[in-house]
Formats: structure tokens, sequence, C-alpha cells
């Protein structure tokens, strides 16, 4: 089993669509899947804000506010329960082992985040 936790959607702009939701095994929504949220991120307005009350945020509270939207981290309990049926399944259809490979991670950090 594998699965991942994006699709980089956010960057190359190729969004699945429900009916495509079978080529990939995500364990969380894509990046920004819902167009009004991707239209506000990739705004100018929300960008510049977004820089200014982080440089405030991390000179006060030593904290990014904004994290970057490949290092999310909302509620996953829905794809947990998918990822639950689906090794059930293959333990009733008589498999002895289940590998299962997960891809985390943010994409272009050059160091392990603390969330992983």
């Amino acid at each position: 089993m594998s699965y991942t936790y994006g699709t980089n959607a956010f960057t190359n702009g190729e969004y699945l669509k429900k009916t495509e939701k079978w080529k990939v095994n995500l364990y969380q929504e894509q990046e920004l899947h819902n167009p009004i949220y991707r239209n506000a991120y990739n705004s100018r307005a929300y960008g510049f804000a977004r820089k200014v009350v982080n440089f405030i945020a991390r000179r006060i509270l030593d904290k990014n506010l904004f994290p970057p939207v490949y290092e999310r981290t909302e509620k996953r309990q829905g794809f947990l329960k998918r990822m639950e049926k689906d090794i059930q399944a293959l333990k009733s259809d008589g498999a002895e082992y289940v590998v299962m490979c997960l891809h985390t991670g943010g994409q272009y950090n050059p160091s392990p985040l603390k969330s992983t």
C-alpha cells in the first residue's frame, strides 16, 4: 500500500477531479483543493499580508503563523479510517503481510519538519 499527503497541485495547478481520486491514495485533501482558497492563497494581497504577519510573528513568537500550504496539519481522521478499511480489505482477501509506504514531509525543505 502507498499513500501520500498531497499531489503538489498547488505548484503544478493540476488538481484531481472527484472522478480521478482513484489515481492517488491521499491521506488528506489535496493542497488548496477549494478554488476559493486557491485564488485567495495565490493573490498578491494575501501573499503580502502573509509575509508581514510572519515577519512580526517570527520576531515576537519565534513561530511561522502561515506555514507553506504543503506543511498543513489539519485533522486526518477520515483518511485514517479509509486506510484502516483498506488494510482490513487486504487481510480479508488473504494477505499475510501488509507493507505500507507513506510519503510525508514538505517538498522543498532543507531539513526534516518537527511535525513528521
